[in-house]
């Protein structure tokens, strides 16, 4: 939104642009990964630009639940852990029980990727993921919203 890069966020992103320091996160239905799958991103869906979902197959690390305050008291709103997809991290929150994701375990994650905003590291006691992102395409999205190609840069 714009309000965030008024609140500290990076500028909007050019083609080539370094994104440095930057945690992505998919919010979506997590379940065990099939054996012979392999560990990697892919698109799930067709939608529209702001809608694309995607399955992330990797390790699922230590899952702990979270609550939130709906001023009747704290209830259970999820859980939440760092996946591992090849040598990239992804903070992953989900509907359901940590109890249900075996730390260790291969997992295929479906939804939609989003930038953490820098605010949500403190806040929220994420696990540390943040890395280093080489803008390959950006685009603009319904909501005021940038969609963008994002690839780990080269080391060389």
């Amino acid at each position: 939104m714009n309000w965030m890069i008024a609140d500290g966020e990076p500028p909007l992103p050019n083609v080539g642009s370094l994104l440095t320091g930057v945690g992505l996160q998919v919010h979506g239905e997590v379940t065990a990964a099939p054996p012979d799958s392999p560990d990697g991103i892919a698109e799930a869906q067709d939608g529209h630009p702001h809608e694309v979902m995607y399955r992330l197959t990797g390790r699922a690390g230590a899952p702990r639940d979270f609550d939130v305050d709906t001023g009747r008291g704290r209830q259970h709103a999820g859980a939440e852990f760092v996946l591992t997809v090849g040598s990239d991290r992804y903070q992953v929150d989900t509907d359901g029980w940590a109890r249900d994701v075996p730390t260790g375990s291969r997992v295929t994650v479906t939804g939609r990727l989003t930038v953490v905003g820098e605010c949500e590291w403190e806040a929220f006691a994420l696990d540390e993921s943040r890395a280093d992102w080489l803008v390959k395409a950006a685009a603009p999205a319904d909501n005021d919203d940038t969609r963008l190609d994002l690839v780990a840069p080269s080391n060389g």
